[in-house]
């Protein structure tokens, strides 16, 4: 590929890997990510590498298919002007792992908010957690103003 080399740094992790590893390094210390505390990630991205601030927000109780469920709120503002902005929701209950993501982009004059639920479930041992995932729903709202 054309892509430019990039150096490997500890914590780096692809994008779908970065949303485990936040719930890894929430539930290792909870007590270290009060709310407002900025969470820095590398990303790994199909062209180049990502530097993700991700700000710790509220608990929240989501409505998802499976039932349920009480989760932090995390969000990575968009950088640039066509930059995604990124949320996902963390269980404690559920070991900290993302139960919820929601993705907004810009799409020609709207902007456009992805959102895919990850639902987890008890599943009878060995298998420990099930993880599905709802299909991806599409919402637009025009593009603000700058």
């Amino acid at each position: 590929a054309n892509t430019p080399d990039a150096v490997l740094v500890t914590g780096m992790q692809d994008h779908l890997s970065a949303l485990v590893q936040l719930g890894s390094m929430l539930g290792g210390a909870p007590g270290n990510f009060p709310e407002g505390t900025l969470v820095p990630l590398e990303a790994v991205g199909p062209r180049s590498v990502e530097s993700w601030v991700f700000k710790v927000g509220p608990q929240e109780k989501l409505t998802l298919p499976g039932g349920q469920v009480s989760a932090i709120k995390l969000v990575r503002e968009a950088v640039g002007d066509y930059g995604t902005r990124g949320e996902v929701w963390l269980a404690p209950a559920m070991g900290y792992l993302p139960v919820d993501r929601a993705q907004w982009q810009f799409c020609r004059s709207e902007m456009v908010r992805y959102r895919r639920a990850l639902i987890l479930s008890r599943a009878t041992p060995p298998a420990g957690l099930a993880l599905s995932l709802i299909p991806c729903t599409r919402y637009t709202t025009p593009k603000p103003i700058l």
